[in-house]
């Protein structure tokens, strides 16, 4: 029943995308490549109109996988895309969008370099690079990080001992995330606190 009932609003999503699209006549169609773009994407092959897509994951969805060889072109975050497309598809590598909180956090740190003088910095520079993480998931998605990246991150505690992680988590499953996360050093925000507020509590830590 569930399925059936999948099919036949997915055949009304697309029709009423016809329809819209009909009426908007647009120039172009952007599909970001979730499932609730597959309407609009299906719609807009069917009418003729060109298609772009976006796909900021290392590897394509389901929507991204199915009709790539149809769009104009496909943008995207990772080289490793290439490998999981048609050598024939469109594609440009443009990188992926980072939050304005995050830039902030840099500014501030490169500014505090600079303040420090060329000794600081050099010090700096010395020193590994740690590498910096940020986990954040959408709808179900959100709820698969927050069960199952604290126990694969914990079996790898030795290896990333130098990195900085923030874990980005509902409400609802925050105070859950922030038990499981107990024996490592991360921070876990909600979805309403800023990045960087999340980052500079990061660096309290370190």
């Amino acid at each position: 029943a569930r399925a059936w009932r999948y099919l036949t609003d997915q055949s009304a999503a697309k029709r009423a995308a016809s329809r819209f699209l009909k009426r908007q006549q647009p120039d172009v169609v952007v599909g970001l490549g979730g499932p609730a773009s597959a309407p609009a994407v299906r719609a807009a092959i069917a009418l003729g109109i060109p298609l772009v897509l976006l796909e900021y994951n290392a590897m394509p969805g389901a929507v991204t996988s199915k009709h790539a060889d149809r769009a104009a072109i496909v943008f995207g975050a990772y080289p490793s895309l290439r490998e999981h497309l048609e050598a024939t598809t469109p594609l440009r590598i443009i990188g992926n969008p980072i939050r304005p909180g995050f830039g902030e956090v840099f500014r501030k740190r490169r500014k505090a370099r600079q303040v420090n003088g060329s000794a600081s910095t050099a010090k700096h520079d010395a020193s590994p690079r740690a590498q910096l993480v940020v986990l954040a998931g959408t709808g179900g998605d959100r709820r698969v990080l927050n069960e199952s990246v604290p126990k694969a991150l914990y079996k790898l505690r030795d290896q990333i001992r130098s990195w900085k992680i923030l874990h980005q988590s509902g409400s609802r499953d925050l105070n859950t995330t922030r038990l499981l996360y107990r024996k490592l050093d991360i921070v876990v925000f909600g979805r309403g606190e800023r990045i960087g507020i999340a980052l500079a509590r990061r660096d309290e830590l370190a």
